[in-house]
């Protein structure tokens, strides 16, 4: 049976939806499921098996995946496989992000019109100069949602446009 996953599980009432957590795989699969908002899914390390509705691919370094609300995945992860994935998660709609504005941006679009013309979730492998830009943008996001300073949202919501 398919997990469903609600935004209300990783976003606080009143707060930004846009959240940053690091999967813990150790010697873990994660059963297929599916969720009502975006999941960009960064592999930062390692391998696995990520499965996308009926596709089965292996994943690693670099790879970057977007998963639409709705769309069921999961992954399948080898002992020792030393994998890592960041992820955010987000709530266009709720970021007040109008995705017209958001299709003049270079890493939107060529996310996005990978998933019309194909009809999947888009999947991009980043070289490890432009894995290495992602990382750090995403460990920025993810220490202001820790520290919560006056303005965090501001700054977290800029630097997910920058990311995106």
């Amino acid at each position: 049976m398919t997990q469903k996953l609600s935004a209300k599980e990783f976003f606080e009432k009143g707060h930004i939806p846009l959240c940053v957590f690091r999967m813990p795989f150790v010697d873990w699969s994660r059963k297929p499921h599916t969720h009502n908002f975006h999941e960009l899914m960064v592999v930062i390390g390692g391998v696995g098996i990520h499965h996308l509705g009926d596709r089965h691919e292996t994943i690693s370094m670099g790879d970057l995946f977007v998963i639409p609300p709705g769309h069921t995945h999961g992954y399948d992860v080898p002992e020792n496989s030393g994998i890592q994935v960041l992820n955010v998660l987000f709530n266009l709609k709720r970021l007040k992000i109008d995705p017209h504005d958001l299709s003049n941006l270079p890493g939107f679009n060529a996310l996005f019109s990978i998933a019309a013309e194909n009809h999947y979730e888009p999947h991009l492998k980043l070289p490890a100069k432009d894995l290495a830009i992602v990382n750090s943008i995403i460990e920025e996001i993810e220490a202001e949602q820790e520290e919560m300073a006056p303005g965090y949202e501001f700054f977290c919501g800029t630097k997910f446009r920058e990311l995106i």
